[in-house]
């Protein structure tokens, strides 16, 4: 058994290599005024995944154009901070993800 652990491993590690998207980490969740929740996630394509209360997939999906470091409310206004430029920050409606 450990001899076949040990042939398997490498194909293991190269099969993982070979996968070419990176997974998305949230970095930041912040609750809107009207209960839906937002989830900064970094990763290859960086955004902002709106969810409500039991849904399993993102109601809406706000791209950026660099990985988000923060995520905070002002009434429908979503401040989003990114690693861009050494710190940027980027004012986003929080239905249409406009800015």
């Amino acid at each position: 058994m450990k001899r076949f652990v040990t042939l398997l491993l490498p194909l293991v590690c190269l099969l993982a290599g070979a996968v070419t998207m990176a997974p998305h980490f949230t970095v930041a969740i912040a609750t809107s005024p009207s209960g839906e929740v937002f989830f900064a996630r970094r990763g290859d394509y960086p955004r902002i995944d709106v969810y409500t209360d039991g849904s399993v997939t993102p109601l809406r999906t706000f791209p950026l154009a660099a990985a988000p470091t923060g995520i905070a409310f002002s009434g429908r206004q979503l401040y989003v901070t990114t690693e861009a430029r050494g710190g940027d920050l980027t004012v986003l409606d929080a239905l249409t993800g406009g800015v």
